[in-house]
C-alpha cells in the first residue's frame, strides 16, 4: 500500500534550498538505520528571486537645440510589496541583473560611454544586486542631431529575477529639439567712401 502527502514549500531566500524528508513507523523497519535507507529523501530547490523593480527619470531640460546634449537621471528601485501575491508578510527579495533599456530613435545619438547599444537600444546593467527597498541611479546622456519632437521610452528589467508586477517598469519623457542656426556678420566697406560728417548716415552692404 502507498500513501501520498503533498507538502507546499514557500522559500524566503533567493538561493539553493535543501530540504530533507524522513518517514518512520512504530512498526520495526529493518533498513531504517542504514545509510542508503529508502526512508529518507533530500530535495534541492533552486529559488528564483522575486522583486518588483521600477524606473523613474528626471530630465535636465525638455527643450534643447539640435546638436546639444541632454542628460537624464534614471533611478531604478526595488519596491517592497504592500499586497503580496504570496502571503502578507512577504515583501520580495533582492533583484539581480537590474538593467535599464532606452529605445534609441532616429536622429538621436547616445553620448554616455558607460551604456552599450544592443538591438537598437541603449542598455545599462547594474553590477550589484538591488536590495529590497533600495534605489540606484545612473546618468543617461543623449544628443538629438536634428530638430524635432522625441517621445522617448525607458524600461527596467531584472534579468535574473522574476517581476510579477509590470505596470511600473516603464517611463517616458518628451524632448523638443529646436533648429540650431549659425549666424555670421561680415562688415564691409561703406557704400559711400567719401568723408563722412557728424550726424551723416553711413550704409554698409
Amino acid at each position: 500500500e502507498e500513501s501520498t502527502i503533498n507538502v507546499t514549500l514557500l522559500p524566503l531566500v533567493d538561493k539553493v534550498v535543501l530540504a530533507h524528508a524522513e518517514v518512520g513507523s512504530a512498526t520495526h523497519d529493518p533498513d531504517a538505520e542504514e545509510p542508503d535507507s529508502n526512508n529518507k529523501a533530500n530535495i534541492s530547490l533552486e529559488v528564483t528571486p522575486v522583486a518588483d523593480v521600477t524606473v523613474a527619470v528626471t530630465p535636465t531640460s525638455s527643450t534643447v537645440l539640435a546638436g546639444q546634449t541632454v542628460s537624464y537621471q534614471v533611478t531604478a528601485s526595488n519596491i517592497p510589496w504592500t499586497n503580496s501575491p504570496y502571503f502578507p508578510d512577504f515583501k520580495g527579495t533582492a533583484a539581480k541583473g537590474v538593467t535599464i533599456k532606452y529605445a534609441l530613435q532616429e536622429n538621436m545619438q547616445l553620448v554616455s560611454d558607460d551604456w552599450v547599444i544592443q538591438d537598437g537600444k541603449a542598455v545599462y546593467t547594474f553590477t550589484e544586486k538591488l536590495a529590497l527597498g533600495d534605489s540606484k541611479e545612473v546618468t543617461l546622456k543623449v544628443k538629438p542631431v536634428a530638430a524635432g519632437t522625441f517621445n522617448q521610452n525607458l524600461e527596467v528589467v531584472s534579468i535574473e529575477s522574476d517581476d510579477p508586477k509590470s505596470d511600473n517598469d516603464t517611463a517616458t519623457m518628451k524632448l523638443t529639439a529646436s533648429p540650431a542656426v549659425d549666424l555670421e556678420l561680415d562688415a564691409k566697406t561703406p557704400v559711400h567712401e567719401s568723408d563722412v560728417l557728424v550726424n551723416d548716415s553711413v550704409t554698409y552692404s
